[in-house]
């Protein structure tokens, strides 16, 4: 449990040095923003953010063709010394022979779909996860929690980065209080040192036990640790 969180936006600890952070949520969300923006854009507008979001220009290219069948412009003439293409501004594209791009709508729709989809069974997932541990678990004891088999996974998630936040097993120390979330969800779970206590998350499938600790959600912005 002291290995290096990967799924967890950001992340803290009381009383110790750096958080670990992690970046796939991040992305996720960084990624479907940019992609609403693409594409809502006009053309000129997609450049401006592409070249804002990646830091790179948009190419510029110049179109050369052959000026006659029998004189086809060979693959390794420079594009400076090649004969340009004349087009009338109000040539089509089909028309000056630029063979349109092919379309990718479906495409996009599908993908979209997908992302929706994702972001709806983790915040339905994470409202399970505060219905389940919004009071923290026995400081004393068993505590058992069911859940389903996507809070089991985003809970798994979070509990990695907090676990690492929290320094679990980087020293021989007594770890501190730590917590990890996600804002997109909406959620953070904490961690807290209970030598005698002991939790079971309960999925179909299947079982984590945590010897030791007490664990509890709030929303994301809620960082004390009880």
């Amino acid at each position: 449990m002291g290995d290096s969180a990967k799924h967890d936006e950001t992340s803290d600890a009381g009383g110790i040095g750096s958080a670990v952070a992690s970046a796939a949520p991040a992305w996720r969300s960084s990624l479907l923003r940019l992609a609403a923006r693409l594409d809502s854009a006009s053309d000129a507008e997609a450049h401006g953010i592409a070249a804002a979001a990646y830091s790179m220009f948009p190419a510029r290219t110049l179109m050369v063709r052959a000026r006659e069948a029998s004189a086809p412009v060979s693959g390794a003439t420079s594009w400076w010394r090649a004969p340009r293409t004349a087009i009338d501004v109000g040539t089509s594209a089909v028309e000056a022979g630029v063979v349109p791009g092919n379309d990718h709508s479906h495409q996009r729709a599908r993908l979209r779909e997908a992302a929706e989809s994702t972001a709806r069974w983790r915040r339905a997932a994470a409202r399970e996860i505060r219905a389940e541990l919004g009071v923290p678990t026995a400081s004393a004891g068993e505590s058992h929690v069911p859940l389903s088999g996507a809070a089991f996974t985003v809970l798994l998630e979070l509990l990695a980065a907090t676990f690492g936040a929290a320094g679990f097993g980087a020293t021989g120390e007594r770890p501190q209080p730590g917590s990890a979330g996600e804002t997109a969800l909406d959620l953070r779970v904490h961690v807290a040192d209970a030598p005698e206590a002991s939790v079971t998350l309960r999925a179909a499938e299947g079982e984590l036990c945590l010897e030791g600790l007490m664990i509890w959600a709030t929303g994301y912005a809620e960082r004390s640790h009880g």
